[in-house]
């Protein structure tokens, strides 16, 4: 018996994943997300450098008048939006789980979320001391 080529280069097993095509977007919306910010505050920097003569400050506030240079804020915006992509895509693995009646996975996945979030508030509160 020869191997029909159709079936061999059937699309049958390439049908789209609903899981997967969720995930790929929230992964996809944190890098479109974070990388004009990151990108903002890095041409920022640099173009203050330029202009000033020198090397820019890597002070995150001015020492005059106490306030946030916005520079600063675009990259601090850009890492935290990089940083929460992570939380987004298991945010979005909970919600297909649930979709698909997966409660198993949905469970492991809030699991994770839960020990992701609470790190996170262990470490800022150890960070205030």
């Amino acid at each position: 018996m020869d191997a029909d080529p159709k079936n061999a280069d059937s699309t049958e097993d390439l049908a789209p994943d609903p899981i997967n095509e969720s995930l790929a977007r929230s992964l996809m919306l944190g890098i479109v997300v974070s990388f004009p910010l990151l990108l903002a505050g890095l041409i920022w920097t640099i173009t203050q450098g330029i202009l000033a003569g020198r090397t820019p400050m890597p002070a995150t506030f001015d020492g005059q008048t106490g306030r946030l240079h916005y520079n600063v804020a675009l990259l601090l915006a850009g890492l935290l939006a990089l940083l929460a992509t992570p939380l987004l895509r298991l945010v979005a693995a909970i919600w297909c789980f649930h979709r698909m009646g997966e409660r198993r996975y949905m469970r492991i996945a809030g699991a994770v979320l839960i020990i992701v979030l609470s790190s996170v508030l262990v470490t800022l509160t150890q960070a205030k001391r």
